[in-house]
């Protein structure tokens, strides 16, 4: 009975390293819509093509790649350049930042624009299977980040044209 409690042991502690190791991914912290809305918009006193040409010229700063901007919808598409990493006994991992903004012409002459980043994770298997994770980012830096570069190069952009 006693080399059943030792087994037992010599079993749990490499349990217990393997979930000591493995990193845990954090809930998102739930936001409420109004909170939402709140952490990933901000009004402008500009024109919407002003405003479209700032925030693309900003993703662009940041590094993005520019996959969509319609002028009439107001809707800009981005992502990240991809980092893929090879992940021994599981395969390629794939991971990028995408963003989507919408700029909206308001009645009181200003614009609206909002913005919205999404962390992706991707693992490719073997045999074409592959494993998607994207995670919503609401860390309010990241988007005070943006709509503070926005803001400067929308006055750069007042003053130099």
């Amino acid at each position: 009975m006693h080399h059943l409690s030792n087994y037992k042991k010599f079993l749990l502690i490499p349990v217990f390293f393997l979930l000591v190791a493995c990193p845990m991914e954090k809930a998102a912290p739930q936001k409420s819509p109004a909170e939402l809305i709140a952490l990933q918009t901000r009004d402008y006193d500009t024109t919407k093509e002003q405003a479209i040409s700032g925030v693309v010229a900003v993703l662009q700063d940041l590094g993005y790649i520019i996959q969509t901007s319609d002028f009439q919808s107001g809707l800009i598409t981005a992502k990240s350049p991809t980092k893929a990493n090879f992940v021994p006994f599981v395969g390629r991992r794939m991971d990028d930042t995408r963003t989507t903004g919408t700029v909206r012409k308001l009645k009181n002459g200003k614009v609206r624009v909002r913005l919205n980043f999404v962390e992706s994770k991707r693992i490719s298997f073997g045999y074409g299977m592959e494993q998607d994770n994207e995670r919503p980012i609401y860390d309010p830096s990241v988007y005070q980040d943006a709509f503070n570069k926005i803001r400067n190069q929308l006055f750069i952009q007042k003053k130099t044209n």
